[in-house]
């Protein structure tokens, strides 16, 4: 809705006094994505590049560049498929958090990206839902860990799978990567 009051207090006039550049101007304004598009990278840039200097395990700094690539890849379709509501743990839809909460409050973990993303990516939305590897492992303890996942036919996992020393080190629970 177009707020004429709003535009002339912006531009010091009286709403009777309008152009309909100064109107043309003002929405421009409003609808202006460049400041967003620039804050959103440079903050992507700044969390990236604390990621990748996080990552162990991988030796060549350029393997170790393309799995910090694909990780934000990956979480950024999780982030878009959780705003779907495709994803739930326990229950809540805002996936990612709870996800981290519960790892947090188990206290037992060491390693997020291995104990709960990875398993995530290559094994929940990766298995056919009639093979139920969600539900099969001692009543759903696989579930427990990652929650309900569609299968994705592979959508997040395809490139290649890590080693079992890859790890994004120290843990994220003592390391904050992103406000």
């Amino acid at each position: 809705m177009l707020d004429l009051e709003a535009i002339a207090a912006g531009a010091r006039k009286d709403p009777e006094d309008l152009s309909p550049l100064d109107i043309q101007s003002r929405h421009d304004e409003a609808f202006e994505v460049a400041p967003v598009t620039n804050e959103f990278f440079s903050e992507y840039a700044r969390a990236f590049g604390r990621v990748e200097a996080l990552i162990q395990g991988i030796a060549d700094p350029e393997r170790g560049r393309l799995f910090t690539q694909r990780l934000f890849n990956r979480l950024m379709f999780l982030a878009f498929i959780q705003k779907k509501g495709w994803l739930a743990f326990d229950g809540n839809h805002d996936y990612l958090n709870a996800l981290w909460r519960d790892y947090r409050r188990d206290g037992r973990g060491e390693n997020f990206y291995r104990e709960r993303l990875k398993l995530l990516f290559f094994t929940g939305l990766n298995t056919p839902n009639e093979v139920d590897v969600r539900g099969i492992n001692d009543g759903g303890y696989t579930r427990d860990l990652i929650g309900m996942v569609p299968y994705l036919n592979g959508a997040s996992s395809s490139g290649t799978r890590t080693g079992r020393t890859t790890r994004i080190a120290p843990s994220p629970s003592r390391t904050r990567l992103w406000p």
